[in-house]
This record gives C-alpha cells, sequence and structure tokens, in this order.
C-alpha cells in the first residue's frame, strides 16, 4: 500500500511532502473534524478501539481552527440571532 501511496504522491507531483498511508489517513480525519464530524463518529470510521487515539488528530489542529469551528454553535456568539 505505502508504495501505491508513494506513486500517487509522485504523479500528483507532491514532490516537496510526505506521503503515506498514514499521512492520509490524518488529513481525512483532521478534514472530518474540520467540517462538522464528532469524534464518536470519526473514531468508530477510523475503527478505533479508543476514543484516546482518536483524540491525537484534535490535538494537531491550531487554536483558531477549532474557535472557527466551534462559533457557529456556540450559544453565547449566536445571543443576537434570537
Amino acid at each position: 500500500m505505502n508504495n501505491v501511496i508513494k506513486l500517487a504522491g509522485e504523479r500528483a507531483n507532491i514532490c516537496r511532502k510526505r506521503s503515506s498511508p498514514h499521512i492520509f489517513r490524518h488529513f481525512y480525519a483532521v478534514q472530518c473534524i474540520l467540517n462538522g464530524i464528532d469524534i464518536y463518529t470519526l473514531s468508530k470510521l477510523l475503527d478505533h478501539s479508543e476514543i484516546s487515539t482518536t483524540h491525537r488528530y484534535l490535538q494537531s489542529l491550531e487554536d483558531f481552527e477549532l474557535i472557527n469551528k466551534a462559533m457557529p454553535s456556540s450559544p453565547l456568539m449566536n445571543l443576537n440571532r434570537r
């Protein structure tokens, strides 16, 4: 599988970045989180036996990314919309 991923990276002209199954899995997990999937569903999708394993993906996000994700559902930030 690793060779297939490397070959796909080369064909996509991705030379300066590492490409591996782990990198793609990490990218998928982070994008899911940023697009609103809850950590429990993501944990099931990734077939993690412990939620703490999935929680590691949250640690790779920057604070501003988490804030931007949280703002639309924050009751305090949406007081004027009622």
